[in-house]
């Protein structure tokens, strides 16, 4: 396989992973925002507190999306080397 079609293997990688994650979280929040007149109904909460309910999602999810790439960072600056887990290096490369 030459160089081109390996770089352009990993190119097309990284947009299919990316693509998957981004689905899933608009997915996800798409099924909060859909449950939300129950979820209001349910803790008997007001239209601004349903907002509180929105935000905690978000970050309970954006959390460990980011998680992986700390960890690359961190364990690249102790060891002086690259990453170590492949959950860190399949994030750190599809990032860049």
């Amino acid at each position: 396989m030459t160089e081109h079609a390996a770089t352009r293997r990993r190119e097309a990688l990284r947009a299919a992973v990316l693509s998957g994650v981004m689905f899933l979280v608009v997915f996800d929040s798409l099924s909060v925002a859909t449950a939300l007149p129950s979820i209001g109904r349910g803790l008997d909460l007001g239209p601004a507190r349903l907002q509180w309910v929105v935000n905690t999602y978000s970050l309970a999810i954006a959390g460990p999306l980011l998680l992986p790439r700390r960890v690359c960072s961190a364990s690249s600056a102790a060891c002086g080397g690259r990453c170590r887990s492949a959950a860190s290096r399949t994030w750190s490369h599809c990032t860049g």
